[in-house]
């Protein structure tokens, strides 16, 4: 307005005025696809709700300072505005003049392109899968190494030295801890109460001067550790976060009532699945086992001698009992402490001394007989497990393999399911799955619900804003647009559909509506005032580009640092800042060609515009 001549006062007062309207639509949609974050339940909820109250309580801030104190400095800063040189317009509004019509021109081949690149740019960022988080370099390298349960504390210390030498080979590494049994003593000292506690686990640490060695020093350090046992090397911060986010694992569960046949079960499903391409290791659930003799009674036969099965193993119960009391002592202070006698190895229960037992049951005379159990019942050796656990009174083991590096969380699941699509269980057993897929997929979800009533609330907001259907309906179009710029960002960057980058796409529709808004609040005034309708969208085109192209490029350098990963933990917010920059460069610069293409398919009618006669009210 300065170069059109204006006075300083004139041009502020004027230029707030006429985009009043549309900056405050414009904060309000940005702000409004935050609000349903007060719907989302769980760790999403704890992740985004302090990113939506800081970018609402900022915008707020912005739009007061930008319809208060910007003016009132423009029009004291902007008293003396340099006129430009040259008349008429410059090679880049002709070119777009140009382009525009031509556009207008072939509006069907250029919604055809438009198409082919949301749903091209789509279906191949989906075909990756998902993810919750995305891989971060952590801030040090972590060695977990699990021995055989049996293994002695002096074979835990030893590999716990080996650990430490391979670590200090590298002088990247400021500090190195090592600790055997977890957390429970340092190397070299074993815990309080002995060093059973302490046997079969190390853990070690590597902390390196630069963050982005770690996942390279972490290869290296896997492939020269020699230990008999499980070695896991981790350089990767989401894995760090396991306790919270679950494990990067397919899980499986699976319900049945028999024990044998269940751990039977699990244990042929553990060893299919690790014929699954991405699966690295795999565990039947089952656990620890321990050895024990198994009595089933002939009914037929015990019952010929008139006994019961009850009665059959309350009599083993007896014979077999390993600890008796023999005598109570009392303390000084009034306790009593029982003493108890204990069977030595030589007393070990076999399966040939159990079936030497005998049993004592009456005959028809009534007088006491002795019968061996092996000629009422046959004993088996077998292995039962140490715990049984239940889910909704359900026996259920779990299924889990590990996902190798590199491999999709949901990719890999999906892959999972379809191989146990067709598996045949015994009867009465049936499977679920679980585990972070399904904690991933809950989240994106609920993301995706939080989308649909920020989307439904902006429209709503356009809608008194323009007092119109039509007009919101078309700035709508710019969603898409952003979505297919952010899947080509995505595509480039090497990144899948996550939480974080599902975050960016929920923030791009409140920002990218602005841009529409702002073109056709223009073109709808230009109309009222008289112009043609295509020259309206072609003089609006030309008059906003310059403002949309600077809010969009403001926006695009300040996600710069955060869509390069700089810094520790940058990369947990990469997505988001890349889905930004690549939905709102892409949309930008189609906002300026298919938004009046769409403005100008929907608003064949002239504009009625109601003057201030019509409103009057006549009196009788």
């Amino acid at each position: 307005l300065r170069h059109l001549g204006y006075s300083p006062i004139q041009a502020a007062l004027n230029g707030a005025k006429q985009v009043a309207g549309a900056i405050v639509a414009s904060t309000l949609t940005t702000v409004c696809v935050f609000l349903p974050i007060v719907f989302v339940e769980g760790i999403t909820r704890q992740l985004f709700v302090d990113l939506a109250l800081t970018i609402t309580y900022s915008l707020a801030a912005s739009l007061i300072v930008a319809l208060t104190l910007v003016p009132a400095m423009s029009q004291r800063m902007l008293r003396k505005v340099r006129q430009p040189k040259k008349t008429g317009e410059g090679k880049i509004l002709r070119s777009y003049e140009s382009s525009l019509r031509f556009v207008l021109r072939h509006k069907l081949v250029a919604i055809l392109l438009v198409l082919v690149l949301l749903f091209g740019s789509g279906f191949l960022v989906l075909l990756r899968g998902f993810s919750f988080l995305p891989s971060m370099s952590n801030t040090e390298v972590q060695v977990t190494v699990q021995l055989d349960p049996n293994a002695t504390f002096e074979e835990t210390v030893e590999a716990a030295e080996q650990v430490n030498e391979v670590l200090r080979e590298y002088d990247e590494f400021e500090t190195v801890g090592v600790m055997v049994g977890g957390t429970g003593g340092l190397l070299g000292i074993a815990p309080a109460g002995g060093s059973g506690g302490s046997s079969g686990t190390v853990t070690a640490y590597g902390k390196p001067e630069h963050i982005k060695r770690g996942g390279a020093i972490g290869k290296e350090v896997e492939s020269k550790l020699t230990i008999n046992g499980d070695v896991t090397v981790s350089s990767d911060a989401s894995a760090s976060m396991g306790a919270m986010l679950g494990d990067r694992s397919v899980q499986i569960t699976l319900y049945g009532d028999d024990l044998k046949k269940l751990k039977a079960t699990a244990d042929n499903m553990a060893e299919k699945l690790g014929t699954l391409e991405g699966i690295d290791e795999t565990d039947s659930g089952v656990g620890a086992t321990s050895p024990e003799l198994k009595v089933t009674v002939d009914r037929k036969k015990a019952a010929e001698k008139g006994l019961t099965t009850a009665q059959v193993f309350q009599q083993i119960a007896a014979a077999v009992a390993g600890e008796k009391t023999s005598t109570t002592l009392k303390t000084g202070d009034g306790k009593s402490v029982d003493i108890v006698t204990v069977k030595d190895d030589a007393q070990k229960i076999t399966a040939d001394k159990l079936g030497s037992i005998d049993l004592t049951y009456k005959d028809a005379d009534g007088s006491d007989k002795k019968i061996s159990l092996a000629r009422v019942a046959s004993i088996d050796n077998a292995e039962t497990m140490d715990k049984i656990t239940r889910k909704s009174q359900k026996r259920y083991l779990t299924v889990s393999g590990t996902i190798k590096e590199g491999y999709n969380l949901t990719d890999v699941n999906a892959r999972a399911k379809q191989l146990f699509s067709d598996y045949e269980l015994p009867t009465g057993f049936s499977l679920d799955y679980e585990g972070s897929d399904k904690e991933t997929m809950e989240a994106l979800q609920q993301l995706m619900l939080m989308m649909l009533l920020g989307v439904i609330m902006i429209y709503l907001i356009m809608v008194a804003q323009f007092q119109s259907l039509k007009s919101p309906f078309i700035i709508m179009f710019t969603i898409p647009l952003a979505f297919t710029g952010g899947f080509i960002g995505l595509l480039l960057t090497g990144f899948d559909i996550s939480v974080i980058s599902l975050v960016g796409f929920i923030m791009l529709c409140g920002i990218i509506v602005n841009n529409g808004i702002v073109l056709v609040d223009y073109i709808n005034v230009l109309r009222l005032e008289g112009k043609e309708r295509v020259e309206a969208i072609v003089e609006a085109g030309k008059t906003r580009m310059r403002p949309i192209f600077i809010t969009a490029l403001t926006t695009v350098l300040g996600l710069s640092v955060m869509a390069l990963g700089i810094g520790t933990g940058a990369e947990m917010m990469q997505p988001m800042a890349i889905v930004c920059i690549g939905g709102l460069l892409y949309a930008t610069l189609m906002t300026l060609f298919i938004i009046p293409l769409i403005y100008d398919a929907f608003n064949k009618k002239e504009l009625r515009k109601v003057s201030e006669a019509d409103l009057e009210t006549v009196e009788e």
